[in-house]
């Protein structure tokens, strides 16, 4: 009798073990069809309080290419204006406060800053990403420290722990993708998470998008792949998200052999994300193109560069295009558990999002070159 409760127990602690193992050691898959999105449309409100750009009779609030904005805790505005190789800093009002950094290879100075991120000493952190390097600044501006990085890094973060978190292209042709984690030093703590993608095109991998959550969670959204992964700090491979486009994908994803991870393949790539980033509650925010360019529009984007990360064009003529009218591109909210939630159509062109708190920021960096700021509502 003693025998067999004790096989018993040993059978229940052998059965909670196997399933724990399944769980959290399998990473969990959520596919969202369009008839999902479709029927979450309206789920948000997004309200325009102003725009931050397009003021050509003022030198400080004309962006040429804004391409991040943050606030710090102390409700301070930093807009990287790349193509200007500057930060201009705003106070809450909109009012002009100093501008940081100038063209150069030196401390402090810029060869196309791309993004940044704010710790909670309020210090910058920059990817100046033609000199291929991170730089380390307090909030006014003055240089602290910088390091070189292995790529340029075109997404970056700062965690709880205080590890600066950069997305990095590290295998042979970029094929291999990493999370990167160094200390303020530029010590290479450790790397996060890796895809293989194969494409029969000019270009080598599919560039991304990057966030953090509160606990230290990972999200790296594929900008040409209807995919969004999930990380552990620890590492672990969490979620996939995909999510049906409302036209053809021209990838295919399957498992890789003899491991957990993914093989992309692709026949040619093109745009599908267009800005990723979470709210304080774990909300996931990602900007999803609607269609393909038309015929049209094609023509008006007249130098097409296929390069590392995709498609970017480079618009000869600006003012051929409404900036601030399009329906190209869509709003799509996920909880944490990666259901969608909430959808809305953008009538502005997009580029990147950033979300503080209630307002979401909606970066045009190439058409209308302004970011629009809108409070938001469920």
């Amino acid at each position: 009798m003693i025998k067999s409760r004790r096989l018993k127990k040993y059978y229940f602690l052998f059965v909670v073990f196997t399933v724990n193992h399944f769980i959290y050691s399998s990473p969990k898959n959520v596919h969202i069809s369009l008839t999902e999105i479709n029927e979450c449309e309206g789920k948000i409100k997004i309200d325009l309080i102003r725009v931050w750009g397009g003021e050509e009779d003022d030198e400080a609030k004309f962006f040429k290419e804004p391409t991040d904005i943050k606030i710090n805790k102390d409700g301070l505005f930093y807009i990287v204006d790349s193509k200007q190789n500057r930060i201009q800093v705003f106070d809450s009002t909109g009012t002009f406060i100093q501008t940081i950094g100038r063209k150069g290879p030196g401390p402090g100075e810029f060869l196309k800053p791309y993004v940044l991120s704010i710790d909670g000493k309020n210090r910058l952190i920059v990817s100046d990403i033609f000199n291929r390097r991170i730089q380390i600044l307090d909030d006014k501006g003055k240089y602290l420290n910088s390091f070189k990085t292995k790529s340029s890094v075109y997404s970056i973060d700062v965690t709880q722990k205080g590890e600066i978190t950069a997305l990095e292209k590290m295998g042979k042709n970029y094929n291999d993708s990493h999370i990167v984690l160094y200390d303020f030093q530029g010590k290479m703590i450790r790397e996060i998470g890796k895809f293989v993608f194969r494409i029969n095109s000019h270009s080598d991998w599919d560039s991304v998008f990057f966030s953090t959550d509160d606990s230290d969670n990972f999200y790296v959204s594929y900008q040409g792949t209807p995919l969004l992964r999930k990380y552990a700090y620890s590492g672990e491979h969490i979620m996939d998200i995909t999510y049906e486009m409302p036209f053809k994908v021209y990838h295919k994803i399957r498992p890789l052999a003899n491991s957990k991870d993914i093989e992309i393949i692709a026949e040619k790539t093109e745009i599908l994300v267009y800005g990723l980033s979470l709210d304080d509650y774990g909300r996931i925010y990602l900007v999803l193109k609607t269609r393909p360019l038309k015929e049209k529009e094609k023509k008006i984007y007249e130098k097409v560069v296929v390069a590392a990360g995709g498609e970017f064009f480079e618009l000869d003529s600006k003012k051929e295009i409404e900036s601030d009218h399009t329906d190209l591109f869509r709003l799509v909210v996920f909880n944490k558990l990666g259901k969608v939630v909430a959808s809305k159509r953008l009538d502005v062109f997009c580029d990147n999002i950033y979300v503080h708190k209630d307002r979401l920021f909606i970066l045009d960096s190439n058409v209308g070159m302004k970011i629009y700021e809108y409070r938001i509502g469920f």
